[in-house]
């Protein structure tokens, strides 16, 4: 009994392990959901454990699948290594949903080291539609990656691809690419075409970073850096390019970009390029530089900061004038060899096609340029804003600066400089200069080793012919001042036109107010008229207008008591800058004013100033007048500061005695006249003729002696070499007769002197003295023959 008790016991322990062991192998059968078992072949290979057909094994991971492999036939070996045939693997994201996918002909998986290697047709599907082609993909499940060593190739609805190495990391989305890649993307109506040694390509961003020896090159373009990092829109178009690191970007022919870094932009909708910037580093490097960003075309070369190029709307390529504008920042410099410039500075710079063929700069900001032309010349600019007209591959048409502006143009015999507070503006013909025109409070400056001139003006215009100037024209508030061979001289007016031939002023032309002042060792000189012309042949200024024009002349000393000063005006007046004489015309009126206050007037048709001697000539029936008193002639000399005059031929005084009680005047004639205002005398000579309203006397030779050195200040009059005399019916004649104006004394002297007197008789004697107006008579040294 006891026997058979025991032996149901042990049958019962037996059965509960049975039963455990058969709970446990089915809850771990249940999590890796073995493939359902078929029949076998009666015939396996030693080493084949089992073979099976639709096979599937689910990795799983915190309670949900990771992986899932699938296949049509698996053939399992004692080593637990599994030969599939057309497998699947599946990746399922967080929420359980199909993700990435690789499929093939065949594959391996070993799934205790959790790797498999999949052959023939593989094809990798990624979560943003990326499709990858290759014959053979290694799968890491443990690590969850995807690796391709063997060339893969690669596409997105129309990108396309092609390289030799892979790797996906499944969990970052991320492909890691090396070795020989290129990728092709549509862009606008052409491609893309990308190569790179790395490539980091972020799915989930849509983001490609390449680095190594990388490019990309849309038709003619070509982008080329160290590091090149690509954007793609969710249509796998490209968004924008990140390239850095010796980035460099070939626009078109002969149109090249380079920089630190250079970022493209493209439009979304379009596909075509919208705008692109190149960035220097801002960092020395090896060689001591700072890598800057640059654009060179084959005559242009243009460097900044930073370089934004925007294409012409529509257009998307930089081919031709295929650009809007391209702008540069900070410390632009540029230079061309085709428009002679130099170099050029300045803080903002635009580079903008007008059209096909003409194009134009606009530099703002402490602008400065300089030009080498062809002729030697150096061409400097400086403003606040410099914009720049050219034909594209040709000669410089238009400059426009504005602002505070300085023009400066040195040549090898000659420097000049232009300065304007509002604009400049320039002018070429087949790249030489032709025309310049500047505004507001401009200022002309030319400089030679004789001579030196300045002219200032609020607008003013120049034009040029090969060789150099070939007019000037100032207008508003003009003030012209010139120094040559030592001489200085200056004049102002509304207008001036200037000459040149052969680089030399040549002729002057100024009108409105116009004022001139000049030098001289004598004195200062000024002119004033409407309209004023110097000639440089002749070195000679004529000036007239409706307005009769108005010559000053002042002393070089006025504490000097022959100093004085002169005010002519006349129809046309010359003066020679060369020779300093002076030649008035028409209508001729001078004023003088001496420094003790005593002035006069000459007034003719003509007057000449012969510098040499300083007298001036007055011909044209001159006349001297001061106050009431007059003198003529044909022609009289005048040196008025020296106090000295002479009149010649038909000359004619009309002089007033002011002192006398009620004013006597006395009209003298004569053949010519001597006048000496500081010895206060003046000499008569040929048939001399002396009337008053009570006496006239002729003889060949008449002194006057005067009580000042005024006209009107007659104090006496000496008649000598044979006098003849009247005074009412009272007549005398005698060697020489003195006339004292003032007690009205006349002493007649002579070998002997006669009176003839009807009433009361005739006396003569070696000296007869009466008083005129009177009776009385003295006489001295009586001949015989003498009345008592």
């Amino acid at each position: 009994m006891y026997s058979v008790v025991l032996k149901v016991l042990r049958v019962a322990l037996v059965g509960l392990l049975l039963l455990g062991i058969t709970a446990i192998t089915w809850n771990f059968l249940s999590r890796r959901e073995p493939p359902t078992p078929v029949l076998e072949e009666q015939f396996l290979s030693p080493e084949i454990k089992q073979r099976t057909t639709q096979f599937e094994y689910t990795e799983h991971k915190e309670g949900r699948p990771l992986f899932k492999v699938q296949a049509q036939m698996s053939t399992e070996t004692l080593g637990g290594l599994h030969q599939l045939s057309e497998i699947r693997l599946t990746h399922y994201d967080n929420e359980g949903h199909p993700a990435e996918s690789v499929s093939g002909r065949e594959a391996t998986y070993k799934i205790q080291e959790r790797q498999v290697d999949i052959l023939g047709d593989v094809r990798i599907l990624l979560v943003d539609g990326t499709e990858i082609f290759s014959n053979r993909v290694r799968a890491d499940l443990a690590r969850e990656t995807v690796a391709i060593d063997e060339g893969f190739r690669i596409r997105r609805k129309l990108v396309s691809g092609k390289g030799r190495s892979l790797l996906y990391q499944i969990p970052q989305k991320a492909v890691q690419i090396s070795d020989q890649f290129q990728l092709t993307v549509p862009q606008g109506d052409g491609q893309v075409v990308m190569r790179s040694d790395r490539v980091h390509y972020d799915v989930a961003n849509q983001i490609m970073d390449c680095s190594g020896d990388t490019s990309i090159r849309e038709g003619q373009r070509l982008l080329l850096a160290q590091r090149i990092v690509i954007f793609l829109t969710q249509e796998q178009a490209i968004d924008k390019v990140m390239a850095s690191g010796r980035a460099s970007l070939t626009a078109g022919p002969g149109q090249e970009f380079s920089g630190d870094r250079i970022d493209v932009f493209f439009d979304r909708e379009t596909g075509r390029l919208r705008r692109f910037q190149v960035l220097g580093s801002g960092v020395a490097d090896s060689s001591g530089g700072v890598r800057r960003a640059t654009y060179r075309e084959a005559s242009h070369r243009l460097e900044g900061d930073r370089i934004e190029v925007l294409p012409t709307p529509g257009d998307g390529s930089l081919t031709g004038s295929g650009f809007e504008h391209l702008t540069a920042y900070r410390e632009v410099r540029f230079s061309s060899s085709v428009l002679g410039i130099e170099e050029s500075r300045a803080d903002v710079f635009v580079l903008r096609p007008l059209g096909q063929k003409q194009r134009q700069l606009d530099l703002t900001g402490n602008v400065s340029l300089l030009r080498r032309l062809d002729d030697g010349v150096e061409e400097r600019v400086g403003s606040e804003r410099l914009i720049v007209e050219f034909q594209a591959g040709g000669p410089l048409d238009h400059v426009l600066a504005s602002g505070k502006t300085t023009v400066e143009l040195r040549g090898s015999e000659e420097e000049r400089r232009l300065d304007a507070e509002g604009s400049v503006e320039v002018f070429y013909l087949s790249g030489g200069l032709d025309r310049i025109v500047a505004k507001k409070n401009a200022v002309l400056k030319q400089s030679r080793a004789d001579e030196e001139s300045l002219l200032q003006a609020s607008e003013m215009e120049a034009w040029f012919e090969p060789g150099g100037l070939r007019q000037v024209a100032a207008h508003g508030d003009v003030g012209w001042s010139r120094r040559s061979a030592q001489k200085e001289s200056s004049s102002s007016s509304d207008d001036l036109k200037l000459a040149y031939h052969d680089g030399r002023i040549v002729e002057v032309v100024q009108s409105g107010n116009f004022y001139y002042e000049d030098e001289t060792d004598s004195g200062r000189m000024s002119l004033e008229s409407e309209r004023a012309t110097f000639r440089e042949q002749t070195q000679v200024v004529d000036v007239q207008g409706q307005l009769q024009p108005i010559l000053r002349y002042s002393g070089a000393d006025p504490e000097l008591p022959t100093a004085s000063d002169s005010t002519t005006k006349a129809d046309q007046i010359s003066i020679s800058r060369g020779t300093g004489a002076i030649a008035a015309v028409g209508h001729v009126s001078t004023i003088f004013e001496n420094a003790a206050g005593e002035s006069a007037a000459l007034v003719s048709g003509r007057l000449e100033l012969n510098p040499k001697t300083g007298w001036l000539i007055y011909s044209g029936h001159p006349r001297l007048i001061q106050k009431r008193n007059l003198i003529s002639g044909r022609l009289i000399r005048l040196n008025w500061s020296g106090g000295q005059l002479e009149v010649e031929d038909e000359v004619e005084s009309v002089l007033v005695n002011e002192s006398a009680p009620q004013g006597r005047t006395y009209e003298i004639t004569s053949e010519s006249l001597v006048y000496n205002r500081v010895e206060r005398s003046a000499r008569y000579q040929g048939r001399v003729q002396l009337t008053s309203d009570d006496l006239s006397m002729k003889s060949p030779l008449l002194d006057l002696h005067f009580a000042s050195s005024s006209l009107e200040a007659v104090q006496s009059a000496v008649a000598s070499g044979g006098v003849r005399l009247w005074e009412g019916q009272r007549q005398g004649q005698g060697d020489k007769a003195v006339y004292d104006l003032q007690q009205r004394k006349l002493e007649l002297t002579g070998d002997p002197a006669q009176i003839r007197d009807p009433k009361k008789g005739n006396f003569s004697g070696g000296k007869l003295t009466f008083y005129v107006g009177t009776d009385r008579l003295s006489i001295e040294s009586p001949t015989p023959s003498s009345a008592p």
